[in-house]
């Protein structure tokens, strides 16, 4: 069975499925739970940009996470995913599973 949570913030439950997905993945750095938090943390802490995660489960196992946000810019709210202008780790974060 297939299930999504999403979470609006990064708690100790998010932290804790994220540790099992980047036990069990090809990961960038970049794309780590201490380099997202931190980029969350400092860079996004003071903008205007509300931060998403989802959390896909297979058969109630973490399996892939998309860190998403919502970024403001004048009367539109735009989807995207977590990161700056020059990054190139933008994406979805999978277990190999």
């Amino acid at each position: 069975m297939i299930e999504v949570f999403k979470y609006k913030e990064i708690n100790n439950h998010l932290i804790h499925e994220w540790k099992i997905i980047e036990n069990d993945s090809f990961l960038t750095p970049f794309q780590s739970y201490e380099w997202i938090n931190h980029y969350t943390n400092i860079i996004l802490k003071d903008s205007n940009v509300e931060t998403f995660f989802f959390v896909i489960k297979y058969n109630g196992i973490p399996t892939d996470i998309i860190p998403l946000c919502i970024k403001k810019q004048f009367f539109f709210k735009k989807l995207e995913w977590i990161g700056g202008l020059n990054t190139d780790f933008m994406g979805i974060i999978s277990s190999k599973k």
